[in-house]
């Protein structure tokens, strides 16, 4: 095939309306299938009280040095002595 005829071919086929919907939407497929593949779902919101909870959870179940004495907001709480039927 000389090359003029194969230039005029080539032309033909990239001016095609076909060439070009067909490309686009292949394009937006693959698009749309990487968006799908690296989606990841955010998660809700943490409410403050369910934070504040927790953090009491965690500092109680410590139990160790300052960190169950605190309040969170770091000072520190004094300690009572606990009751018992003998002191009273």
């Amino acid at each position: 095939m000389p090359l003029s005829k194969m230039i005029s071919v080539i032309v033909k086929v990239l001016t095609n309306s076909t060439v070009w919907g067909t490309c686009i939407v292949v394009v937006l497929f693959m698009n749309f299938a990487s968006y799908v593949q690296h989606y990841h779902k955010k998660p809700p919101p943490v409410r403050k009280a369910v934070k504040k909870q927790v953090a009491q959870n965690t500092a109680a179940t410590e139990g160790n040095g300052e960190a169950a004495k605190t309040d969170g907001g770091g000072e520190a709480k004094e300690e009572k002595p606990a009751e018992t039927s003998e002191q009273k």
